[in-house]
C-alpha cells in the first residue's frame, strides 16, 4: 500500500498540475499553457514508473516506447517553456522542430526495434537489463536504449545552460515593463531553472543505479518519490505565478521600436512633465497590474520611449519609478492608520500582495518592511516628541 502511494505522489502531482494550467481561463497565457504540455509529458513518465514497479508487466509492455519517447520529450519541453518566457511569442513546429527532433527519432529508432525484436526476449529484456542476448534485433534495441541514455544526458545539459543564458540576458527586460516588484524579478524562473536542475540530477542518479535497484528498495522508492513530487509541485507552483520575462519579445539583436515623437528637449520635458502629472495628480501608481503600455497609451507614445525617459531623467527602471510612489504613499498611508495590517496597506497603495510591497521596501531602503516600519515609527515618536517641546 505504501508503495503504491509513493509511486502515485508524482502521478498525483503532474496530473493536478497538467489540469490547472490548462484550465484556469483567468490567468491564461501561452507559456503558462504551454508548461501544461511539459507536465502531461512527465505525467506519462511516471505513470510508467507506476505501471513497471507496482508489477502491472503487460500494461508497461504496451506504453514502453511511449514511456521513452515521453522522457525524452521533457526537457526540450521545458526548454520551449523558457523560451516563450522571453523571446518566443508562441510555439510553433516551424521554429522549434529541432528541439524535438533528436526526441522523435530516438522514438522511431527504438519502435523499429521493438517491432523486429523476438517478442520474448523483449519482454525478459525490459524487466531484466542484466540478461545476454546474442540475437542482432536484441543488440540493436540495447544499443538504440544506450543511445537514449546518452542522448538524455546531453539533453540535461544543453537545457540547463541554454536557460540560464535565456534569463541572463533578457532577465532586466521585465522592470522596464511590470511595475510589480515580484513580477519585475528573476528569482522565480531562476527557481523554476535550479529545481529543473536538481531534478535532472536526480534522474541521471537514478538511471545510472538502473531500474532493477527499485525493484524491492523501498528507501529508493521513497526518496525518489519525495524529490520527484516536491520539485515537480515546486516547477508548477512557480510556473503558475511566472510572467513573461520579456514581454515585448525583444532579441538582442532586434532594433528599438520607431519612435513618432519629437526628441527635442522640450518635447522630452513636456513627456516628463506628463508623466509626473500621471503619478502624482491621477495616482496611477494605485493600479497593481500597471504596465509601461499603460502609461504609453495615456500619453500617446510608445513603451521605448517612456522608458528611455524614465531611464535618462529619474536614473531608474519603470519598475523602481513606479514602486517609489507606492512607497511614498504607504508611508503616508502608515501615518495616517498605523494599526492597518500589512495585506491592507499593500492592497491600499497598489502592490497587489504583501510578498510585492516587502519586495518593494527591500529595494529600495535595503531594509525589511518590519524594519523600515520600526524606523519609520521611531522617526514619527522622535517628530512628536521635538514638537511638544516646542509648544
Amino acid at each position: 500500500m505504501l508503495k503504491t502511494i509513493l509511486l502515485l505522489t508524482p502521478v498525483y502531482v503532474t496530473l493536478f498540475w497538467s489540469v490547472v494550467l490548462l484550465t484556469d481561463k483567468s490567468n491564461y497565457s501561452i507559456p503558462r499553457s504551454f508548461l501544461s504540455k511539459f507536465m502531461i509529458a512527465a505525467f506519462v513518465v511516471y505513470l510508467s514508473h507506476f505501471f513497471f514497479y507496482s508489477g502491472l508487466e503487460n500494461i508497461y509492455i504496451a506504453i514502453d516506447p511511449i514511456y521513452q519517447l515521453s522522457s525524452l520529450l521533457v526537457y526540450p519541453l521545458y526548454h520551449i517553456y523558457f523560451r516563450l518566457l522571453t523571446i518566443d511569442q508562441t510555439f510553433s513546429i516551424r521554429k522549434h522542430w529541432h528541439l524535438l527532433l533528436a526526441p522523435f527519432m530516438c522514438f522511431i529508432l527504438y519502435l523499429i526495434g521493438v517491432i523486429v525484436a523476438d517478442n520474448n526476449e523483449y519482454k525478459m529484456w525490459l524487466f531484466n537489463r542484466n540478461l545476454n542476448f546474442t540475437s542482432s534485433a536484441m543488440l540493436y534495441l540495447k544499443t538504440i536504449d544506450q543511445l537514449i541514455r546518452v542522448c538524455f544526458i546531453i539533453q540535461v545539459v544543453y537545457v540547463v545552460v541554454s536557460n540560464f543564458r535565456l534569463i541572463t540576458k533578457y532577465g532586466h527586460k521585465a522592470s522596464h515593463f511590470y511595475s510589480n516588484a515580484t513580477d519585475s524579478s528573476t528569482i522565480r524562473i531562476t527557481l523554476l531553472n535550479y529545481s529543473m536542475i536538481f531534478t535532472a540530477i536526480s534522474s541521471i542518479t537514478l538511471a545510472t543505479l538502473g531500474r532493477d535497484f527499485f525493484k524491492n528498495e523501498y528507501t529508493g522508492i521513497i526518496i525518489a518519490a519525495v524529490i520527484f513530487s516536491s520539485m515537480l509541485f515546486l516547477i508548477g507552483w512557480l510556473g503558475d505565478r511566472q510572467k513573461v520575462l520579456n514581454p515585448a519579445f525583444e532579441s538582442e539583436n532586434s532594433h528599438e521600436e520607431e519612435t513618432q515623437n519629437d526628441n527635442s528637449s522640450d518635447n522630452q520635458h513636456l513627456l516628463i512633465d506628463k508623466i509626473e502629472t500621471l503619478f502624482t495628480e491621477q495616482q496611477l501608481f494605485l493600479n497593481s497590474k500597471l504596465n509601461i503600455l499603460d502609461i504609453a497609451s495615456a500619453l500617446g507614445s510608445n513603451r521605448t520611449y517612456i522608458s528611455y525617459l524614465i531611464n535618462k531623467n529619474f536614473n531608474q527602471n519603470f519598475c523602481s519609478y513606479v514602486n517609489q510612489y507606492r512607497i511614498q504613499y504607504l508611508e503616508e498611508k502608515m501615518h495616517e492608520q498605523p494599526e492597518l495590517p500589512n495585506q491592507q496597506l499593500a492592497e491600499l497603495c497598489g502592490f497587489g500582495s504583501t510578498d510585492s510591497m516587502k519586495r518593494a521596501v527591500l529595494n529600495k531602503t535595503g531594509m525589511s518592511i518590519q524594519e523600515w516600519k520600526s524606523k519609520l515609527h521611531n522617526s514619527i515618536i522622535k517628530k512628536q516628541l521635538i514638537d511638544d517641546s516646542n509648544h
